[in-house]
């Protein structure tokens, strides 16, 4: 079974966001896309303890995957609601180590960053 379907792009979006610097995906926001909204839902659906189960019994991660990944939401949702807007998205400490964080997984999933297509709409992963 190949890594695709929707929580696995959720898992790339919640790592991809995390790892950006927010003027890197900033134009992908609009009246109907946010970017703080995208990356709670992502986490919501990618890291939930049902996908990871899913990721694991498809061999997609190994058991240290699914506990280093489970670790990675327990610090990302841990993180302050205050923190959670553009300027702190790239000053604030915990955002700084999640986006090394995330950049470390995406590496040990083999998931390269190439983010969205130019219309902001289709998730393109390797």
């Amino acid at each position: 079974m190949k890594k695709k379907g929707t929580v696995w792009i959720d898992l790339y979006n919640c790592l991809y966001l995390v790892s950006s610097k927010y003027n890197e995906v900033e134009y992908l926001e609009s009246p109907i896309f946010e970017i703080f909204d995208e990356l709670d839902s992502s986490i919501i659906n990618g890291l939930s303890m049902e996908s990871l189960k899913f990721f694991l019994e498809n061999d997609w991660i190994t058991e240290e995957q699914k506990k280093e990944l489970n670790q990675f939401k327990q610090y990302l949702v841990g993180i302050d609601d205050k923190y959670w807007n553009k300027i702190d998205f790239d000053l604030q400490e915990d955002w700084l180590f999640l986006k090394k964080w995330s950049i470390s997984l995406m590496d040990k999933l083999g998931m390269k960053k190439k983010g969205w297509d130019s219309d902001g709409e289709q998730v393109i992963i390797v």
